[in-house]
């Protein structure tokens, strides 16, 4: 079975690759941006060309993150160059129908990273745990009122919301996943050693957790921050408290997105979320082409890392 992998994985993945690249420069055309709104070309090339490059970064921060989750599942350091390649292969797969298919071209290219196919499935996993655990915290410490009321109207729920509630989901949801994890896995070692979980996993276990946590609250609040700068670029003047409402909306939205089957790139869902939580302040007509200007900016920054990744592909690993 692994060796069928191996001789159709990496024939699949180039395909969906091409096909990952198709849908992503079709995203890029459906955003249908009037070029005519642009007055100042220099000053807009030079926020597009910064936006662009914090979220071409972003994207190997979350890389980073996977592959602290691969290294916690595979018991020994990866090659990270190899891994931040995958992931920015993988990552334009996003935008084909279906939004999981960056998850399949993970475990497509698995081979490459050395990993079985379950390790690279579970590292995925806990990304998704991690990720929006970061949302939720971060969002909450930016703008708990916000994330309080997306929260009511997404699952349309008024007042059931509250801090302490949010919070404790927060905390308990990653110690279940976790404790079922330990709970569940089998080991290879004697019957006494499987009844006996050390204090060094569990240690191992929240130290990628903490870790991965940051990771993604940075790129979380990079990319709403990117989202502050546009409406500055487009002539707002937000206040600190409207920018740290905007990071959190935006960190809302983008997890919707993200999370969301069937939303190509998380295309549609995004910037409905971003409508509905940030109308109120900046007025629809800007919301929506502060939508379309981020959704650039998103999908310029995905094609670099994929760019980037075919220089990072040539760069060797220096001996020690």
């Amino acid at each position: 079975m692994k060796e069928k992998i191996k001789k159709f994985g990496k024939p699949v993945g180039n395909v969906i690759c091409i096909l990952s690249v198709f849908f992503l420069f079709t995203a890029l055309v459906r955003t249908d941006f009037d070029v005519s709104q642009i007055t100042d070309w220099r000053s807009f090339l030079f926020v597009f060309a910064v936006s662009t490059g914090l979220k071409t970064a972003t994207v190997f921060m979350s890389a980073s993150a996977w592959c602290l989750w691969l290294e916690f599942f595979a018991k020994r350091r990866c090659d990270r160059r190899e891994a931040l390649r995958v992931y920015a292969k993988a990552n334009i797969g996003k935008y084909l129908p279906g939004n999981v298919m960056h998850y399949v071209e993970r475990n497509l290219f698995a081979g490459k990273l050395k990993l079985s196919q379950k390790q690279v499935a579970a590292a995925s996993i806990c990304e998704i745990v991690s990720l929006v655990s970061a949302a939720f915290f971060t969002g909450m410490l930016l703008a708990f009122s916000k994330v309080r009321d997306t929260l009511a109207v997404i699952w349309q729920a008024g007042g059931v919301f509250n801090k302490w509630a949010v919070w404790l989901a927060a905390v308990v949801i990653p110690a279940v996943l976790a404790a079922l994890y330990f709970a569940g896995r089998k080991k290879v070692r004697s019957r006494a050693a499987e009844k006996k979980i050390s204090a060094a996993d569990f240690f191992s276990f929240f130290h990628t957790f903490a870790a991965a946590f940051l990771l993604y609250a940075a790129v979380l609040i990079v990319l709403g921050l990117i989202l502050a700068v546009i409406y500055f670029y487009l002539g707002g003047r937000p206040t600190i408290r409207q920018a740290l409402e905007m990071t959190a909306a935006y960190m809302i939205a983008w997890v919707l997105g993200f999370i969301i089957p069937g939303a190509p790139g998380g295309i549609g869902v995004r910037e409905t979320a971003l409508t509905l939580l940030l109308t109120p302040v900046t007025g629809r007509d800007m919301i929506v082409v502060l939508s379309v200007l981020h959704r650039l900016v998103t999908v310029a920054g995905d094609f670099t890392s994929y760019l980037l990744r075919k220089k990072l592909w040539r760069i060797k690993e220096n001996p020690r």
